[in-house]
């Protein structure tokens, strides 16, 4: 009996590769479409990104990161319902992709939506897989420095400035009558914008003094890094795809 129900189960099997290759061809063409509609989008070539990632939805409608780069063409295209129902879709199908929620975020704190905003900026920077969180801070600041809520806005771009101590926006928003270790960390930062180098470069962080309890810099070196790694995020890239409320090409 096993004999004869051997040829059965190894048909089964095959058929299941296959299945499992056919599926991985299908998210490969989605992702291609995907990432070729993102980089006609950089380039601001809106009517063929718009082709790319049309197709793309066409093969799989429920693709999060597809959905999240239509999301943006809908913005250039100022299409702000379509924009927000594919931001939503892109978030319903994939709650941690950080990415989308930034983009929202922002797309909701420019029509003044802002606790909203600040919403998708939370769950964006609550993901400890995501990227590039310096982003989701950076705008989280900004958008709170609309409100205006200067202690938000102060620890937000707090946060951007220790994710990424090079990242000016976050330095130079931060708001005037913030605390001693704010100001503190502004000037640590300076020092990192000015005089950092490919090797070392200070970072933004502040120690207070045990006898005194004042707050000053202090500097590390930071582990070297190479490639892209080493690059500073402030303008979005199309791998990247993400929108920063301090980017003036938006």
């Amino acid at each position: 009996m096993m004999v004869l129900l051997l040829p059965g189960l190894l048909a089964s099997c095959a058929s299941q590769d296959e299945r499992a290759a056919d599926d991985a061809k299908h998210e490969q063409r989605v992702d291609i479409h995907t990432r070729l509609g993102a980089t006609y989008l950089y380039r601001n070539q809106l009517d063929v990104a718009q082709q790319e990632l049309e197709r793309a939805l066409e093969l799989d409608p429920d693709d999060s990161q597809a959905n999240n780069v239509m999301g943006l063409l809908q913005i250039r295209l100022k299409n702000d319902d379509k924009a927000e129902r594919h931001f939503r879709r892109a978030i319903s199908e994939q709650g941690d992709n950080s990415e989308a929620r930034n983009n929202y975020g922002v797309f909701l704190c420019e029509r003044n939506r802002l606790d909203e905003a600040d919403k998708q900026f939370r769950a964006a920077l609550a993901n400890q897989l995501y990227r590039t969180p310096e982003q989701a801070a950076l705008n989280a600041g900004l958008c709170a420095l609309r409100k205006p809520d200067k202690d938000a806005a102060a620890k937000y771009l707090r946060t951007a400035l220790e994710k990424d101590p090079r990242l000016t926006p976050a330095l130079y928003q931060m708001p005037g009558s913030a605390s001693k270790r704010d100001r503190c960390c502004r000037r640590a930062a300076s020092c990192s914008v000015i005089s950092r180098s490919a090797r070392t470069r200070p970072r933004c962080c502040c120690s207070r003094s045990a006898s005194s309890g004042r707050w000053a810099p202090r500097t590390r070196k930071p582990a070297m890094r190479s490639g892209c790694a080493a690059s500073s995020r402030i303008r979005p890239r199309p791998n990247n795809c993400a929108r920063s409320l301090d980017d003036n090409n938006t």
